[in-house]
């Protein structure tokens, strides 16, 4: 998607490479400042909100990398690891602002057709 359009203060629809398609609602899943400051644009919110989001700081909590394999690798829907060190503290917040990742992590696994297999496209395997 290349940006949201609005006319007359209302969503019309997306552009992308492929063209404008039109719609009467739009979800952007780019997060709340490319949304604002990019796709949708600045100019289509009040001054004062466009810059409250221009100021918001990401979240220092989770790096997400998603995997799809060909078997499965857990059984359970949900699945923590950590070591006895690795809990999340205060401390360990202003490590990781910081830039000291260390080489531990805490691992949080979630396979959600486990959950409810109609999460999973239609054929796949729903572990």
């Amino acid at each position: 998607m290349e940006a949201i359009e609005i006319a007359g203060g209302r969503v019309t629809g997306v552009r992308t490479d492929a063209g404008v398609f039109e719609a009467p609602v739009v979800v952007s899943d780019a997060g709340i400042q490319p949304t604002v400051l990019k796709l949708a644009g600045p100019e289509h919110f009040p001054a004062d909100y466009v810059e409250r989001v221009a100021n918001l700081e990401p979240g220092w909590g989770w790096a997400s990398i998603r995997y799809f394999l060909s078997r499965p690798v857990v059984t359970e829907p949900m699945v923590m690891i950590y070591g006895d060190d690795l809990w999340y503290t205060t401390q360990r917040y202003e490590q990781l602002k910081a830039g000291e990742w260390g080489d531990e992590v805490i691992v949080f696994v979630t396979v959600p057709s486990l959950f409810d297999p109609t999460m999973a496209p239609e054929g796949s395997s729903s572990w």
